[in-house]
């Protein structure tokens, strides 16, 4: 297993090796995006690396172990040389969009600040989690450039660059990727006040808006059925924020304490 790190080095590196003190490190120099990172992490592996290499984001809290094994099946059965997990959403707002030929295979994906309004409108969405065979992504990394709207090095290009060069893309529907499992997410809030200091209200605010999301995914309810759950979340948050109730504030504290990092 390895990890590519920039921010807060520090603090992933110590956490990461709670769980594996065997994890490969690669740090990210100055240039950005999600390309360079998985350039720089395949610097520190052997020359020779074949097979399939799994590459998932650093923000996907809710990510299990069960996915990345379903992902690892579908992508080995299906025979492609990329495979990524997919989600139709309401709200694709902020994520890349997974465009499809007519023949409905992914072509390529095309990130929210680079997409036409018509691309935008598209509900597919990418959820940052790759199978790769090793060899196809090495070649593809190599060409990867930064003409985009963010002067970044994206990862998402390759599956365009796959797919010029003949080899088939896959898309495996992995909604459950985004279930709110409780002890994930209680996790992902630690974090939070760990490494970023958030105030404990829009750590709240930020838990009840991924379990919103999740629901999303899951269920494919439209915006008009989600919405008596989205008001409900809104007025219990800002009953929450109003009132700043110490003694609730003191038992979630406790209960993210008991988190093992």
């Amino acid at each position: 297993m390895e990890v590519v790190v920039r921010h807060a080095r520090e603090q992933v590196v110590a956490f990461c090796q709670e769980y594996d003190d065997q994890l490969v490190i690669a740090d990210q120099d100055d240039v950005k995006g999600t390309g360079r990172a998985v350039e720089c992490g395949l610097d520190e592996l052997p020359d020779d690396l074949a097979g399939t290499v799994l590459v998932t984001y650093g923000d996907v809290p809710l990510l299990t172990a069960d996915t990345l094994r379903e992902l690892t099946a579908a992508h080995d059965e299906s025979g492609s040389s990329v495979s990524v997990v997919t989600a139709r959403v309401p709200d694709p707002t902020g994520y890349g969009r997974v465009i499809r030929d007519v023949d409905g295979q992914v072509e390529r994906i095309v990130e929210q600040k680079d997409a036409t309004d018509d691309e935008r409108a598209i509900t597919e969405v990418n959820s940052g989690i790759y199978a790769f065979e090793a060899t196809l992504l090495t070649q593809a990394l190599a060409g990867l450039g930064t003409d985009n709207a963010q002067g970044e090095k994206y990862l998402t290009d390759v599956l365009a660059l796959a797919r010029a060069a003949g080899h088939r893309v896959g898309a495996h529907g992995g909604a459950r990727a985004l279930a709110p499992d409780p002890s994930i997410a209680a996790r992902h809030l630690g974090l939070l006040l760990q490494f970023h200091e958030v105030p404990l209200a829009d750590v709240y605010r930020s838990r009840t808006e991924i379990e919103v999301a999740a629901v999303r995914a899951l269920t494919g309810m439209t915006a008009k059925k989600l919405q008596p759950l989205e008001d409900l979340v809104e007025d219990s948050l800002n009953d929450y924020v109003k009132r700043k109730n110490e003694k609730l504030c003191e038992k979630l504290e406790k209960s993210i304490n008991k988190v093992t990092f």
